[in-house]
């Protein structure tokens, strides 16, 4: 019997290789490629600061200041890093209201690793513990992750994902978490993923500007269309579409049921890569432009961010400078 499953498991194996999908990435990156694009995760307001030095090729410190800031007060961190590959690093911080948060990577094999974050905060009930298991494939991506587990009253947060390549162009995934935040009640949700990638998208020759065509950067990277659904009844669609080598539009699409009816909310962003710059911009629903220009200059780069809510009437600009000595 034993040797029957295992004649039956190789040529499942042997079937898969012969697919030669390709790896999906993780779960929680489905949406990635969208953020790389839009302001959202780049956009500050006030005087942000960045310094960093290498102490050497693995360990690395820095120095953070961020002052007139609209959303949080002034504040001062000190992070530092030590880093052997992608999957063993080691990474502080601490801040000046006095928490620390520390983050951990560890790789058991080449498909495994194993992650730890933990933060403590002067505040009560702020401080976090999650570990983290992720796994790999050839084909596929596992991830289990544990949020502030407590085994004396049973309370924490389990969060489990797999994605997995279908053909090469689709990937499919699932994610449940379980959430038991005080122990007699207990919470637990359902979300589906589903990423399909388009064939390429081409660029004509550009009309005749002198005697010789000019023809355009072709693109580089393929579209992608995301999906992912709650079974609390949210749905998240972002699509990324490079028109050149140096250019990238994004939409997205955010929508939510709820016992007062659908709401929802959408974007559309363009990210520029200039030969030492970035400049990235986005408009949203919600009457909000965004703008993020970062400009590139031997060891340091400056930034300037600008947002205009034209809704509420309200805008917010920052300058940034990042350093490297």
């Amino acid at each position: 019997m034993s040797g029957l499953l295992g004649s039956l498991t190789a040529k499942f194996d042997d079937l898969r290789a012969a697919l030669n999908l390709p790896s999906p990435g993780k779960f929680e990156e489905l949406h990635r490629k969208a953020q790389f694009v839009f302001t959202t995760h780049h956009m500050f307001d006030g005087l942000k600061v960045d310094i960093g030095k290498g102490m050497s090729p693995t360990f690395q410190v820095n120095h953070a200041f961020h002052l007139g800031s609209q959303a949080q007060p002034n504040s001062y961190t000190f992070g530092a890093v030590v880093a052997e590959d992608a999957q063993n690093m080691m990474h502080g911080m601490i801040e000046t209201d006095g928490s620390l948060t520390g983050r951990m990577s560890y790789g058991l094999t080449k498909a495994l690793t194993a992650k730890a974050n933990i933060q403590f905060s002067t505040e009560q009930d702020q401080a976090m513990l999650q570990a983290e298991a992720d796994y790999a494939g050839r084909d596929y991506a596992a991830n289990v992750k544990v949020v502030n587990p407590s085994p004396v009253d049973a309370t924490g947060i389990v969060v489990a994902s797999y994605l997995q390549s279908v053909t090469p162009k689709l990937a499919l995934g699932v994610e449940a978490v379980l959430q038991r935040p005080i122990p007699g009640i207990e919470d637990a949700g359902m979300s589906f993923a589903a990423r399909y990638t388009l064939p390429r998208f081409h660029l004509d020759a550009l009309p005749a500007m002198s005697p010789q065509d000019i023809v355009p950067e072709q693109p580089t990277a393929d579209p992608v269309l995301t999906a992912t659904y709650q079974s609390a009844g949210a749905l998240h669609l972002t699509y990324v579409h490079p028109v050149s080598s140096k250019v990238e539009l994004a939409s997205e699409a955010q929508m939510v049921v709820t016992p007062r009816g659908r709401e929802g909310v959408g974007a559309v962003a363009a990210k520029y890569e200039f030969r030492q710059s970035t400049f990235r911009t986005q408009i949203d629903t919600n009457g909000r432009v965004s703008s993020v220009l970062e400009q590139r200059m031997g060891p340091m780069a400056f930034l300037l961010a600008g947002e205009i809510d034209h809704v509420k009437g309200a805008a917010r600009f920052g300058f940034g400078l990042h350093m490297e000595i």
